[in-house]
């Protein structure tokens, strides 16, 4: 699990890099965003443009989520990979790794990618490097086109890394409360049959 966790993070982050190295071979600039426009104003802001995502991640990780096939299947592809290892992290485990999520994807895709090809592109490719399944592929372009949205709105990268890192705590959070509760739920048939 610790190995997991150091090469998620590991990873997450080196997205950041690889935004930061297509910026300066395409561009001849470090960043084509600016690393300025952080304000309380914009935490704010981005805690509230993040509930309609968690609203979404209930939807569709809960232990009340709605019982699409689609979202089943999509439920099953994440507790046959990923799964396994967010179940057992930490909170603060989950923090880190959902702002590591934040900061490396967003400065890929948003600062770089979206800034560089356009908003479409950026959120398809955000989608297609989320695929899972084709569902969760779609999903996460919808949601590239949420920060992308989000990114030109506020005119600042920090904006969609605070709701991407917000939102990915929060998925994981109800997602690991799902699987605990269909723990419970696996406990309670056993206890029933004997």
């Amino acid at each position: 699990m610790k190995k997991f966790l150091i090469y998620a993070i590991f990873f997450e982050i080196s997205l950041a890099g690889l935004g930061v190295l297509l910026s300066w071979l395409l561009k001849g600039r470090f960043f084509l965003f600016t690393l300025s426009g952080f304000s309380l104003e914009l935490l704010g802001s981005s805690v509230l443009w993040t509930l309609p995502l968690c609203f979404l991640a209930l939807l569709t990780l809960s232990p009340w989520q709605l019982k699409w096939s689609l979202i089943k299947k999509m439920e099953e592809k994440i507790d046959q990979t990923i799964g396994v290892y967010l179940v057992r992290c930490r909170v603060w485990q989950i923090f880190v790794l959902s702002l590591a999520a934040g900061v490396g994807e967003e400065f890929l895709f948003r600062g770089t990618i979206q800034e560089l090809f356009g908003i479409t592109f950026a959120s398809v490719l955000f989608g297609v490097a989320h695929a899972l399944t084709w569902f969760y592929a779609l999903v996460a372009g919808l949601m590239g086109s949420y920060f992308g949205v989000l990114y030109l709105k506020t005119d600042s990268i920090w904006g969609p890394v605070i709701v991407h890192a917000l939102y990915d705590f929060c998925a994981i959070l109800i997602y690991r409360l799902n699987v605990a509760q269909k723990e419970k739920q696996k406990k309670r048939e056993f206890l029933n049959d004997l």
